[in-house]
């Protein structure tokens, strides 16, 4: 034994966290020095001593005391006889207490550091100990011992999470190349643990945000699984081919694509006769998703903490479930966190966040902000904000249907999901162009739009991001769109669902009214790509818009769900 736990129940500090109760004491063992004339031993005893200090000393080499050498007569544990300065009369002289003691000093580690009452998160006292890398500009960390490399197609930027107690900035990843790799192992898997990071993926692809390698799996992995849909803790049971990987997750369709969302790990490693230990808890956003048990977790000390995909190898440059997306402020403890700690008071998340994208709004009245303070507008060109609007409407924006366009600081609906965009319209001119959409690189994940021919609003989606794209379009009859009328739009789409039958489907109303729907059973959606109002983009950096609105656009909608139609009447 190297170190001890009281047995006492834990104590926690005014901020709930918990006290150490640790205090790194070594137990030192000691070998048995010889018989001596006065107090001869048998035989069989002789032998039995050395066999147990030879035993101690192969076993236990940087925790034994080796009285026994101090004092006999060869300097070893196994002489049988005590060396003649350190007997008197055929006993111990002082001369043998003092070498004793001077053995002891030799042998021990007499610098005593004992740190009551420290609290656990500040606690460096191990060799994986509490740290964070807030991924900003670089993969330092705040320990300054254990940095990540760059590998392949890795990047830093500013890029991070909007929340306040969220890092600066964010380390992105192409889902192929790039991963980051630290200088050596970062979490001990077979004891207590907990990881915290923020996280967003682009695609909807199985991948790992972070992990920790075995030669022949991970010991730990947090990535999506895009089979449920979801966010994931998983572990393994051996590092072999007939590993069990017990998995801690949510429901499914948790994860939204292109979403920030805050995950939080926690590992009870096992203790003979706890059935609670054991315990691997997955947290999103402040909320418990899931648990699993673990009873056999595996470790690999040569193994670094790897970010954006995983390794098997402390010298691969390749990483496998390559994780298309971002990962900031990761954060590792040497203790598993309690629910009280992991849950809600871990993490503040911004409004809606908790179903993924937010539900959000865009008054549009005086300029570009939105209620939930996460997603403004920036003008481009021609577009003013102004008095014109809709009854009981404090204002629209105008464009002119040419350079003007607003363009949102970054995504605002996951198109592979279920969403609902709503807007008061009015168009100035009968031209074949678009109010409000949302990109991909080809063409649009939807468009909310004038069509030309039909004189009628219409919602439309795309079915792939290529030239060989349908586009299915909900709209209403010929003649329905007047002209330089504010006319109120809803778009709802309900995502597919494989085997269920209504989903998949497409519908636009006006003024409160269905005007006509349609289906679209793979959706496209690039999360890189702003939200615009005024025109469409192709590039989260276009200064110019194509199919240029020429009108004003007021009360800006988007919700992360399928409005019924019942919610639909009660916004015109």
């Amino acid at each position: 034994m190297s170190s001890y736990y009281t047995d006492d129940s834990q104590t926690y500090d005014a901020n709930n966290n918990p006290i150490t109760q640790n205090s790194n004491i070594t137990v030192y063992l000691a070998t048995i020095p010889p018989f001596t004339a006065s107090h001869p031993g048998t035989a069989t005893q002789e032998s039995a001593r050395e066999q147990v200090n030879s035993y101690l000393l192969g076993s236990f080499p940087t925790q034994v005391i080796n009285f026994a050498a101090a004092v006999s007569t060869d300097g070893n544990a196994t002489s049988s006889t005590v060396k003649t300065a350190d007997l008197s009369n055929g006993n111990p002289s002082n001369a043998y207490y003092t070498d004793l003691a001077g053995q002891y000093l030799n042998d021990t580690n007499t610098v005593v550091d004992i740190a009551p009452n420290l609290i656990v998160p500040l606690a460096t006292g191990s060799d994986t100990p509490e740290d964070d890398w807030e991924l900003a500009t670089d993969g330092t960390d705040s320990n300054a011992d254990n940095p990540l490399t760059t590998v392949g197609g890795a990047t830093f930027s500013s890029d991070g999470p909007d929340a306040v107690n969220a890092g600066a900035g964010t380390a992105s990843f192409d889902g192929s190349t790039g991963f980051l790799e630290s200088d050596h192992t970062t979490v001990n898997t077979s004891g207590d643990y907990t990881i915290s990071a923020w996280v967003k993926i682009n695609s909807d692809v199985g991948a790992t945000a972070i992990c920790q390698g075995t030669s022949q799996h991970q010991a730990l992995y947090i990535g999506y699984d895009s089979g449920n849909k979801g966010w994931m803790f998983q572990t393994t049971t051996t590092n072999d081919a007939d590993a069990g990987f017990p998995t801690a997750e949510g429901d499914s369709n948790t994860a939204a694509v292109g979403t920030w969302a805050h995950l939080l790990v926690t590992y009870t490693a096992p203790v003979d006769g706890d059935s609670s230990t054991g315990v691997m808890s997955l947290y999103q956003n402040g909320t418990l998703m899931g648990t699993a048990t673990n009873l056999t977790p595996q470790y690999d000390s040569s193994m670094p903490l790897t970010i954006g995909g995983c390794v098997n190898s402390p010298d691969a440059t390749t990483p496998y479930a390559a994780f298309p997306g971002s990962v900031a402020d990761v954060h590792t403890y040497p203790y598993a966190m309690q629910a009280s700690q992991a849950s809600t008071g871990s993490v503040i998340v911004p409004m809606g966040w908790g179903n993924g994208m937010p539900e959000d709004e865009w008054k549009l009245a005086t300029g570009g902000t939105d209620t939930a303070a996460l997603n403004p507008f920036t003008a481009s060109g021609s577009a003013t904000f102004g008095t014109d609007a809709p009854s009981g409407m404090p204002g629209s924006v105008a464009f002119d249907g040419n350079t003007g366009f607003l363009k949102s600081k970054q995504s605002a609906v996951n198109t592979l999901s279920d969403y609902t965009v709503s807007a008061w319209v009015k168009i100035n001119s009968a031209l074949g162009t678009t109010a409000v959409c949302q990109g991909t690189t080809q063409h649009q994940a939807f468009y909310l739009s004038y069509d030309k021919p039909s004189k009628a609003w219409m919602f439309q989606t795309t079915t792939t991001n290529d030239e060989n794209s349908d586009f299915p379009t909900a709209e209403g009859d010929p003649n329905t769109g007047p002209i330089g009328t504010w006319t109120h739009l809803v778009a709802a789409y309900r995502a597919p669902i494989a085997g269920k039958s209504g989903t998949g489907s497409m519908a636009l109303y006006q003024n409160g009214t269905l005007m006509g729907t349609a289906t679209n059973l793979s959706p496209q959606y690039d999360s890189s790509m702003p939200l615009t109002i005024g025109g469409c983009v192709n590039s989260a950096a276009a200064t110019s818009p194509y199919l240029a609105f020429p009108g004003s656009v007021a009360d800006l909608h988007v919700y992360p769900r399928t409005l019924s139609a019942t919610e639909v009447g009660a916004l015109h």
